[in-house]
């Protein structure tokens, strides 16, 4: 029997393991935990990264070797021993299971799947990220690690300084992550990224702390506080609280003043941080408005200025209104509004990706690029995908040159932000 007929019969046992179950979606779901695999860092609460949720689609579709969206936004997922069509109850069980585990109820495949032949295992892949991300990062002149789930390998970005690659290849030789599995690509270092007085408070406005300009990138509760969320860099001290003053657009005595920072979570060391740096999964912190001694100041929970695509002009009235947080897919359109380069677009490059930030000892995991267009001062735009004007449905906060951005699903863990309410009537 060969490997295709092999997954085909393995495919068709899960298929009717899940048809012939009461309870189909714990029972299913169930099954895929018995077999954990380990977090990427401190996760909490049962919380899991967009790689532990494909991890989880392959422990119960044996092949599954990820997925993303083409460009006319049909899901394409890799299967090993498949290619071309498959048969009706490989389709179903992937679009249940993706549904449940990756789309956390919402259906991603509404424009159908189809299938690619793939040489890994999600699983593999999964395991190979987790061994070589700490040992890879720990080098000098690493950009980032990621599971590319648009080649179904492994990737690993470096500058051009001379010697890298073969310094990463041996690593790699070393952890017995096989050679053909994993892209080395040249990529520009990530760099964090630092105009008329708006109330209410809504995302995608200039704030200003010091003597920096950062964006707000969304008006939440969090433990019953309304406050809104940015950068955990746009604060007197990245990591830690010590209740930076913020103004918008920008200082004039305690007239503009409308937040102080409260919680700004410490960066981890150990474990799976790279030796010599230290660890976050979202580059966050979060404001209570108002400020303790400024004067009153209105929020418009779910609610971000809509500018004209490529402009940072601002009616005052256009608004995008947020209705639900999801994880970011590759190949997924989304925007960002920032105060410098203001409504930009793009579509999802990268997700779960552990990068370096350049000149820092900090390492951002599990986050997520994607090619919309930034600049110094964009830093804490909300990064969402528009689902029908005004409804959009939020998936991160801006933080890094080339569109590096904290996925929602890291900023809501616990040990980071953890819940944050961001949808407008508090609907999610």
């Amino acid at each position: 029997m060969n490997r295709k007929m092999i997954v085909s019969v393995v495919v068709l046992f899960a298929l009717l393991a899940v048809l012939f179950t009461g309870d189909t979606g714990k029972a299913v779901k169930s099954a895929g935990k018995s077999n954990p695999v380990a977090s990427t860092g401190p996760v909490q609460d049962g919380t899991e990264t967009l790689d532990d949720s494909l991890a989880a689609v392959a422990r119960q579709i044996p092949g599954f070797g990820g997925m993303f969206f083409d460009q006319d936004g049909t899901l394409q997922v890799y299967m090993l021993g498949q290619k071309g069509p498959a048969d009706a109850g490989l389709m179903t069980l992937l679009d249940n299971v993706i549904t449940r585990e990756v789309g956390r109820g919402e259906r991603l495949s509404g424009k159908g799947i189809e299938i690619l032949e793939g040489q890994y295992d999600f699983l593999d892949l999964h395991r190979w990220q987790q061994q070589m991300s700490p040992v890879v990062l720990a080098l000098p002149e690493v950009v980032f690690t990621d599971i590319n789930e648009k080649t179904n390998r492994l990737e690993i970005g470096i500058t051009n300084s001379p010697g890298m690659a073969e310094a990463v290849e041996k690593s790699l030789s070393e952890l017995g992550v096989p050679r053909e599995a994993a892209l080395i690509t040249e990529a520009k270092p990530v760099e964090t990224e630092l105009r008329n007085v708006r109330r209410p408070l809504r995302g995608g406005l200039q704030i200003n702390f010091g003597n920096f300009l950062c964006t707000l990138g969304f008006v939440a509760v969090r433990q019953g506080i309304t406050g809104y969320v940015t950068n955990s860099h746009c604060t007197n001290t990245q990591g830690g609280v010590e209740s930076t003053v913020y103004h918008q657009p920008s200082a004039s005595g305690t007239a503009n003043r409308i937040a102080q920072e409260i919680a700004d979570p410490t960066y981890f060391t150990g474990g799976s941080c790279p030796a010599g740096r230290q660890c976050r999964f979202s580059d966050t912190s979060f404001a209570r408005v108002p400020h303790p001694s400024g004067p009153a100041v209105t929020t418009a929970l779910g609610s971000i200025a809509r500018p004209a695509v490529n402009s940072f002009t601002w009616n005052g009235v256009d608004t995008f209104t947020i209705t639900a947080e999801a994880a970011p897919v590759v190949g997924q359109a989304v925007t960002k509004v920032g105060r410098t380069t203001g409504r930009t677009t793009g579509t999802i490059q990268q997700t779960c990706a552990n990068f370096n930030v350049s000149g820092s000892t900090i390492t951002q995991l599990c986050q997520s690029r994607a090619s919309y267009t930034s600049a110094g001062g964009d830093s804490g735009s909300p990064v969402f995908r528009i689902t029908a004007l005004p409804n959009v449905t939020l998936v991160g906060i801006h933080w890094g040159s080339g569109g590096v951005f904290s996925p929602i699903t890291g900023i809501q863990m616990a040990g980071e932000l953890g819940a944050v309410n961001t949808c407008a009537g508090g609907g999610c």
